[in-house]
């Protein structure tokens, strides 16, 4: 499975995000990796802060690279239809936090592009982690335990060959000198007459 954190491999990258079923997979660009869903932002591998607004706004901007998104279409997605804020103030707030967790800056941007009168766009290339196909990541899990299996002695295989290493010790060890040594002398015979003893 394909864990938050690692960055894609080949074969497994997509360029275009899909957002049309409410879920946005995880995302890289530049040094940082996104992803909206879990509320998270990486710079190389490490934990960035960043709150909510500003982290769905990235989300948004990264879903079109390249693309002007219109004030219009930001306040649609980040704001609620019911909700009465001043969102010229709440979207400028968004926009300079985000430019500060990713280091950006507005003169001269690496990611967040402004559009006077119009928007922002997101300038960096993204790449997306296409979603692993569970029969694959099952058949990769399976080859992988069957070579550690095959490369290395089990630890029950271990314990019995050390056992009998150990009673095979033992074993000669005493045939060779604890035992007392046989003794060929003959044995006291019985008396012939047994028939006195009993009258």
């Amino acid at each position: 499975m394909l864990a938050f954190g690692s960055r894609p491999q080949s074969g497994v990258l997509t360029t275009s995000m899909d957002s049309s079923k409410g879920f946005q997979p995880p995302f890289v660009f530049g040094p940082y990796e996104a992803d909206i869903s879990s509320g998270e932002l990486r710079k190389n591998g490490s934990r960035a802060k960043i709150q909510d607004l500003p982290l769905r706004l990235l989300g948004v901007l990264a879903e079109n690279p390249g693309r002007v998104v219109t004030r219009e279409e930001l306040q649609k997605r980040l704001w609620p239809e019911d909700t009465f804020v001043d969102f010229e103030d709440g979207l400028k707030t968004a926009v300079k936090k985000l430019r500060e967790a990713l280091g950006d800056d507005a003169e001269k941007p690496h990611y967040i592009e402004t559009i006077p009168r119009r928007g922002y766009r997101f300038v960096a290339q993204v790449e997306q982690f296409a979603p692993p196909d569970p029969a694959g990541v099952a058949a990769e899990a399976t080859r992988e335990s069957a070579e550690a299996v095959r490369g290395r002695p089990s630890r029950w295989k271990t314990w019995v060959a050390t056992a009998a290493a150990v009673f095979l010790s033992g074993l000669t060890f005493w045939l060779l000198y604890g035992r007392p040594a046989f003794s060929f002398s003959p044995r006291a015979s019985a008396p012939d007459d047994l028939s006195g003893r009993f009258a």
